[in-house]
């Protein structure tokens, strides 16, 4: 949401990276506020999308708040349009690193 998220380990034993015990990941601002519907659907999208790939849990994080902007300046439940090289560019600009 508006005001981010937080991982936390929990001392689960998972088959996936987690970069730290506590993690807060920032809000990416969206362009604008259209339509919220879907939003913690393409958050969750971005956080799959990252885990099956091998990426961290927090790169999953980052990657589902830029999804969730992307979504909120659109209307509809799947508004999001651009592709993977794009969004992958659009991360780099947020957070200062590849999406990798």
């Amino acid at each position: 949401g508006a005001e981010g998220s937080v991982v936390r380990r929990g001392g689960l034993a998972v088959d996936f990276e987690i970069e730290s015990p506590r993690s807060e990941i920032p809000c990416v601002q969206a362009e604008k506020v259209i339509d919220p519907t879907g939003c913690g659907d393409a958050y969750r999208s971005g956080l799959l999308h990252a885990l099956t790939r091998g990426l961290s849990l927090e790169v999953g994080a980052r990657l589902g708040s830029l999804m969730g902007a992307l979504k909120v300046a659109k209307t509809g439940p799947q508004g999001i349009t651009l592709d993977l090289d794009a969004i992958a560019a659009r991360f780099e600009t947020e957070f200062g690193a590849k999406l990798s």
